[in-house]
């Protein structure tokens, strides 16, 4: 498994060393390769989190609540006791009330399920306490619908693109 320290991820993204900390410390990414805390250590990325974290720069260019961001970070983190599986979400106060199962872990670049689908993350707020988003996919996007009452005020991103930037590294 190729690793990355937050030195490399700003170089190869082109962003400062200290978004990346930022994103790590405000628990909106856990490194999958090495998290150690203290002084003079180094954290290690996997190719995974290089996607996390073109998300959340995403979804904060885009004025997402941090908060918000990380309650929906921490359920689609593969340690997540509804695992990787899950693409479609509902919280309410920080509880899952809804998941569904897809079958492969779209987030990761390495994930060979991810190579042929075009995935979208799909954020919506109901209010200031509660996050809905989803993982949707399709081979074709032109056969992707989303009902747009429900989706009117979301915020959606191509994740494919950022896939394939990080499957380039």
């Amino acid at each position: 498994m190729e690793e990355f320290t937050n030195k490399d991820i700003a170089q190869l993204l082109d962003m400062k060393q200290s978004t990346v900390a930022f994103y790590t410390n405000q628990g909106f990414v856990k490194p999958d390769i090495a998290d150690p805390k203290g002084r003079g250590t180094t954290r290690k990325y996997s190719k995974r989190n290089l996607v996390q974290i073109l998300i959340v720069s995403k979804l904060v260019k885009l004025g997402m609540n941090h908060s918000l961001v990380k309650d929906m970070f921490r359920y689609i983190d593969p340690a997540c006791d509804v695992s990787k599986e899950c693409f479609a979400y509902q919280t309410k106060s920080g509880k899952i009330v809804q998941a569904e199962t897809m079958g492969f872990d779209a987030l990761n670049p390495e994930d060979p399920m991810t190579k042929d689908k075009h995935i979208f993350l799909v954020v919506y707020d109901d209010d200031k306490e509660n996050v809905n988003f989803a993982l949707l996919w399709e081979k074709d996007p032109r056969n992707l619908r989303l009902d747009m009452h429900l989706f009117e005020m979301a915020k959606v991103i191509n994740i494919t693109p950022l896939l394939e930037q990080v499957r380039r590294l």
